[in-house]
């Protein structure tokens, strides 16, 4: 069975995020308005389609440098819970691709960053039609920043 998954791109990382998270997808000039006493990933917040969301520059969140501000934001809309609305700041949009389950697996942590939960953000990989590795990301640990582990009570086992 296919999921389709929107490819974008962080410098040179590609990153696959699954449809169904997914409100919008907007390419266009944004007033991003600071707001004080924020995880320094939170650049802001914006007004898109009537609402007032705050953005996450998903550089930052990983860790990268800034990009060089030039041209239109690429900014991605997601619910997370039940009413939380968030947008994300990426240097692109590469396009839609739908990606079988069988082409999909567990990133190794031993190579992932477990600082501010990098490792579960990023669980799952997936290696493309031209070879290239694509890192899914998993939008429940965008602004989540708090370890998780076993004795926490914040993983589950099944």
């Amino acid at each position: 069975m296919n999921t389709e998954y929107l490819i974008a791109l962080i410098g040179k990382i590609k990153i696959g995020i699954d449809c169904h998270d997914i409100l919008n997808v907007y390419r266009q000039e944004l007033k991003i308005t600071p707001v004080a006493n924020q995880e320094a990933f939170y650049i802001g917040i914006t007004s898109l389609a009537n609402q007032t969301l705050p953005v996450i520059d998903l550089r930052k969140r990983v860790h990268m440098p800034p990009a060089a501000a030039s041209g239109p934001h690429n900014i991605i809309t997601f619910k997370t819970g039940m009413t939380r609305q968030l947008a994300i700041l990426v240097d692109e949009i590469l396009g839609m691709e739908g990606l079988n389950s069988s082409s999909l697996q567990k990133a190794n942590s031993n190579l992932h960053n477990q600082q501010d939960n990098l490792n579960l953000l990023f669980p799952v990989i997936a290696t493309l039609k031209d070879q290239s590795l694509l890192h899914i990301m998993d939008s429940t640990y965008l602004d989540n920043l708090k370890p998780i582990d076993e004795d926490s009570g914040g993983l589950e086992l099944f």
